[in-house]
């Protein structure tokens, strides 16, 4: 078999051995026109070759095979001998490729990745069967459903389209964390290490809390903290988070460490039990 490209007009090359021999013949040259080469294209009729073969050299001939004549999936060339000639006939057998009427439409003369193969539209019957050994997936609305089940070998769970994943480290260097909360220390902040300082000691003051118990007002929460001494955040800002109280601020103007209750300037509403704060 012999591939060549498909409409192009292309050179193939074969022997021709001598008339009960087992030796390549010269003495053909010259005597291959006319009807001693035939042409067939995809099983129709055979018809004379636009051109004539030409000896190359020991026995090897060539013939240059037209646009027209490679214009097909298969082409049987055919090499007869008329009556007193002296070379058993010859058979080629061509298959085309590059064109999507070729035998094979992929260009093997094009890198894969400047291959265009057209568009998918289905695999494997109604659906992947396999990937990677990891059973039935199927493809709907252009959508593959897959589900994750190992990273780098490592077993992973999810739920609802999330997977859950634990990050073991950040650019080579090991992370640690529990809960979902990555521990991570930020080095410099726009290249600046000095800024990413002071902004680590100022994260540091912050504090966080719920509201619980009584009273709760617009001007009175009782807090979860454990500090005892009093006025111990007076002239910090609480900061409301979620709820009605949603982005509200307010400066505290006192806090009892025995009763755990803050007093600040009015609210437009009164925090609920387990209304979330910050102090800052």
């Amino acid at each position: 078999m012999i591939l060549l490209p498909y409409n192009i007009s292309s050179t193939v090359f074969f022997p021709l051995v001598g008339s009960g021999t087992a030796a390549f013949t010269t003495a053909g040259s010259g005597s291959l026109t006319g009807t001693n080469v035939q042409v067939s294209k995809d099983g129709a009729t055979f018809a004379t070759s636009t051109n004539t073969g030409t000896h190359v050299g020991l026995g090897i001939y060539s013939l240059v095979l037209t646009t027209s004549e490679l214009s097909a999936k298969q082409v049987m060339v055919l090499v007869r001998g008329s009556a007193g000639t002296i070379w058993e006939d010859q058979g080629l057998l061509i298959f085309t490729y590059g064109n999507a009427s070729a035998m094979y439409p992929f260009d093997f003369g094009t890198a894969l990745s400047a291959q265009t193969v057209g568009t998918v539209t289905r695999i494997a019957g109604s659906g992947v069967t396999d990937v990677w050994g990891a059973g039935t997936r199927t493809l709907t609305g252009g959508t593959y459903a897959s589900d994750l089940v190992t990273i780098l070998g490592t077993a992973i769970t999810g739920t609802g389209g999330r997977q859950e994943v634990n990050v073991s480290h950040l650019k080579g260097t090991a992370a640690a964390g529990t809960q979902g909360t990555a521990n991570v220390n930020v080095t410099a902040i726009g290249g600046d290490a000095t800024a990413a300082t002071i902004a680590g000691t100022a994260f540091l003051t912050i504090v966080r809390g719920s509201a619980t118990g009584s009273p709760l007002t617009t001007t009175e929460m009782k807090t979860d903290f454990a500090e005892t001494s009093d006025d111990h955040y007076n002239g910090r800002i609480v900061i409301f988070l979620g709820g009605t109280l949603e982005g509200q601020a307010s400066d505290i103007t006192d806090y009892a460490g025995n009763s755990k209750v803050f007093t600040y300037s009015t609210l437009t509403e009164a925090p609920a039990d387990g209304q979330r704060f910050l102090v800052v």
